[in-house]
């Protein structure tokens, strides 16, 4: 997702206000990236029983 979903071309008066408010917080901070939010939306989710920190 990465490769064509950049912070630097999202229009976020494109975007509903809470999504435009999470984006523009994860660009300012540097510490968020599209899968942590997103995992599982684009492309089924690998088997994460027993994983630590999974849910």
């Amino acid at each position: 997702c990465r490769n064509c979903h950049e912070f630097d071309f999202m229009d976020y008066s494109q975007q509903g206000s809470r999504a435009a408010e999470q984006h523009s917080t994860a660009l300012a901070s540097g510490e968020k990236t599209c899968v942590d939010c997103h995992k599982g939306i684009a492309h089924k989710l690998p088997d994460m029983s027993g994983v630590e920190g999974w849910h």
